[in-house]
């Protein structure tokens, strides 16, 4: 039930304006008429009952007086008279009859095959007021309709009683008119209200429409349109108040523009200005940001053409953009220099029909500072790549003379030091075989043990210093052949995995550079890790390389020390890292106290392998 209700409810709140204008007015009208209704008949009904029963009794006592000498001489002619001019003066009488001193019916109206029913005598009676009788009134229901009863006494009930009833036809009839007439005045009214109202209605729609019109037009972005005051009423002063309302709603319009304006405006000058500080690594593309940035200026400023022109380490750089149209020797021109440092290092140039307005000599301010900067972030660049590049090839340099020098101390110990080594050896067991005593026999051997491993340890630098094995079979041999030796001597276990490096070789520097790593972490894990295990992972994908090392030991905290400031405790990290950075990689370490060590290398560029065959030769 609640549910229909408020579905009601909504289907009403949804009606149009005029629709609710027109049902209120009726509702009024149906609501009023209908109250007119209710207490007219109401009223009305009381009036003629009580005017109803005051005739009966006038006509019951007028009766009563004129029969009582008919009644004492017994005349009933006249007594019929009498009663039938009654019956004609009062139409709404229902009956009439006499009654003499016993009771009996003397004369009536009921014809003469019905008489007066034994109920009917006793419904009513005169009344004794004091000593004198008076006429009674009595109402009951009969099957013609309600009847109201006068019993009048004559000659105050001694000679008998005048009984009338009278029906309410005529009260019936009454308020049938009366209320046929208030319905028709009622309908008459409400029509002539609706009338009304609708003419109110349309006044006011008319108002609320061309408001609603001029709402979608406002809304479609039309700040043109306006309400037209046609009143000095509620509704004139809402249409003005509209009116204002768009006047106000047109001037942000036309402050937004301009400001979305300018920040477009700035947008593409930031935009430029960063296309220009990322060109600041390559020349080229600095002399394409700064053609953009000349028609950026040449659109924006909406003149005929633009021209920039920087000096960058003493070498000029132009760029120009113009339209189509030659702007010819009257065109007006106006120039911005580019300073730095008290110095002009160039300029910026428009030229048009007319000059830049002051927005756009403020832009052109702003923009000419900026350049000012990146071009100093250029020249400053140019330094540092020029550094760069020095830097790199002082240290290939210096890790080239390092590895051949490790490679002339490798051999020097292999051909001069083992042999002069091994001759001792040898004539030491000479020596022992003539031993004059025990003691000296033991000595000897003493002394070739220690030689032994003399020999042995130089066997190992000198592996170490170059293994031949990464020059004859390349890199992957040599890494599992160093991992083979390193779990050997330190008791360390050692797993190597190789993807897509398994049968190929790749360039001396980058073989020899991985290698060196590779022995500088594991030297590493040896001297300070404590671990137990090491995972090594080589895998070059897309000619590039990447290596992988992690040790499950002690660890250190990065935090504490970052890849920049590697110090004189860690100059193997730091070898490490100047000899990827030569090859072009990234070196990343990730350690914790207690969770082992992890380095990453990145980035190696290997392009095309040096071969694809593998070198297996002799020594």
């Amino acid at each position: 039930m609640r549910r229909i209700i408020l579905l009601i409810k909504q289907r009403l709140v949804d009606l149009s304006v005029k629709t609710k204008i027109i049902g209120m007015v009726a509702g009024l009208v149906v609501l009023m008429g209908g109250a007119s209704v209710f207490f007219t008949t109401n009223l009305l009904s009381a009036n003629l009952h009580e005017d109803l029963e005051r005739r009966a009794v006038s006509v019951a006592n007028d009766l009563s007086g004129r029969s009582e000498p008919l009644l004492m001489t017994q005349d009933i002619y006249q007594m019929n008279q009498q009663i039938e001019e009654t019956l004609e003066h009062h139409p709404d009488v229902e009956y009439i009859f006499i009654l003499d001193e016993s009771g009996e019916t003397v004369i009536d109206t009921f014809g003469p095959t019905s008489n007066v029913s034994e109920e009917l005598l006793r419904a009513n009676g005169p009344e004794a007021a004091g000593e004198e009788m008076t006429a009674s009134v009595a109402s009951f229901e009969s099957e013609n309709g309600p009847i109201h009863d006068v019993a009048a006494p004559i000659a105050d009930g001694d000679e008998g009683v005048v009984r009338v009833g009278m029906n309410e036809t005529m009260i019936n009839e009454t308020m049938y008119s009366v209320l046929l007439t208030i319905i028709m005045v009622t309908i008459g009214t409400g029509l002539l209200g609706l009338l009304i109202a609708y003419a109110l209605m349309r006044i006011l729609y008319r108002d609320v429409s061309q408001l609603m019109t001029v709402s979608q037009a406002v809304a479609d972005g039309d700040y043109s349109a306006n309400a037209q005051v046609t009143s000095k009423d509620e509704m004139g002063r809402l249409s003005q108040s509209f009116n204002y309302m768009i006047e106000r709603l047109n001037v942000k319009k036309q402050e937004n523009e301009e400001f979305t304006r300018r920040l477009q405006l700035k947008n593409r000058e930031l935009t430029v200005l960063h296309d220009l500080s990322i060109g600041v690594s390559d020349s080229d593309a600095y002399h394409k940001y700064l053609y953009r940035a000349a028609q950026m200026i040449q659109t924006e400023l909406k003149m005929d053409q633009a021209e920039i022109s920087v000096d960058i380490s003493g070498e000029p750089i132009r760029a120009s953009a113009k339209t189509e149209a030659d702007p010819g020797e009257t065109a007006a021109t106006w120039s911005e220099s580019i300073v730095r440092d008290g110095e002009e290092i160039g300029y910026v140039t428009v030229a048009g029909s007319g000059d830049p307005d002051g927005e756009g000599r403020m832009f052109l301010r702003s923009f000419v500072r900026q350049l000012a900067v990146i071009s100093e972030n250029v020249e400053l660049w140019n330094e540092v790549r020029y550094r760069e590049e020095l830097r790199l090839k002082l240290l290939n340099k210096v890790i080239t003379a390092q590895e051949e020098e490790r490679k002339r101390i490798a051999r020097e110990l292999h051909d001069e030091t083992s042999q002069s080594i091994t001759s001792l050896i040898v004539g030491l067991s000479l020596l022992e075989l003539s031993a004059l005593n025990q003691h000296h026999m033991e000595k000897i051997r003493e002394m070739k043990r220690n030689a032994q491993r003399t020999l042995d340890e130089v066997h190992y630098i000198s592996w170490s210093l170059r293994p031949s094995v990464l020059d004859d079979h390349g890199l992957v041999p040599a890494i599992r052949r160093y991992a083979e030796e390193f779990a050997n001597k330190y008791g360390v276990e050692v797993d190597v995995h190789v993807i897509g490096l398994e049968d190929r070789r790749l360039s001396g520097d980058v073989e020899v550079t991985v290698y060196r790593v590779i022995q500088e972490a594991l030297t590493n894990v040896a001297r300070h890790a404590k671990a137990e295990e090491v995972s090594i992972l080589l895998r070059n994908q897309h000619d590039k390389l990447d290596l992988i090392i992690e040790d499950d030991g002690k660890g250190f905290d990065t935090a504490a020390l970052p890849a920049t400031e590697w110090n004189k405790d860690h100059l193997g990290m730091k070898g490490m890292q100047e000899r990827i950075e030569s090859i072009g990689g990234r070196l990343v370490v990730e350690s914790g106290e207690g969770h082992g060590t992890t380095l990453y290398v990145k980035g190696i560029e290997t392009g095309r392998y040096q071969d694809e065959r593998i070198y297996i030769t002799g020594r």
